[in-house]
């Protein structure tokens, strides 16, 4: 795989990676242990070997009250292209039937446009966990409208000797 500002050749990497990790997470017992945040050190070294400069809970808001502001996962900026930018929102499922929402997510991420310099933004939502090309379908269809297609940007997937299905898919939101 290239090494650079490729935004395929980065979101193929995660994807793949992540599902090799729960794999093997899986097979040491600890998977009661699975959380978004558990996925958060291979992606960050999978994006640095990559060529990427990664930021994790990047704000999205200018929000000057008490409490917390809205940030995504992981803003990605090519080390090649700094004016390249990739939006992250990683999102954990315990369960095969769980259903999730991106509006919140893919809002987060537009908002993004207003606190980054670029020429070229992306916005992903990455979706693993107990999954299955039929949950990632009924997900997708759910959130068709936020969206770029109805197809996933990229998937991996695993049935384990216990019939466990482990997944990673991710998909291109709309960042007008």
């Amino acid at each position: 795989m290239k090494r650079g500002p490729y935004t395929k050749n980065l979101i193929n990497a995660i994807t793949e990676g992540l599902l090799g990790y729960l794999i093997y997470l899986s097979r040491t017992g600890m998977q009661e242990a699975y959380s978004e945040y558990l996925l958060y050190d291979p992606i960050i070294r999978i994006a640095k070997d990559k060529g990427w400069e990664i930021k994790s809970e990047y704000p999205t808001d200018n929000k000057t009250t008490s409490g917390d502001k809205k940030r995504i996962d992981f803003l990605f900026k090519s080390s090649n292209d700094q004016s390249k930018v990739i939006g992250l929102e990683v999102k954990y499922i315990k369960t095969e039937n769980k259903m999730i929402d991106f509006k919140k997510d893919s809002i987060k991420l537009e908002e993004l446009k207003n606190h980054v310099k670029y020429k070229s933004l992306e916005g992903f939502i990455l979706i693993a966990g107990r999954l299955s090309r039929e949950s990632i379908k009924t997900i997708l269809n759910k959130n068709r409208a936020h969206l770029m297609s109805e197809n996933v940007y990229t998937e991996s997937y695993f049935k384990s000797q216990f019939i466990k299905n482990y997944g990673v898919a991710t998909c291109q939101v709309i960042v007008l």
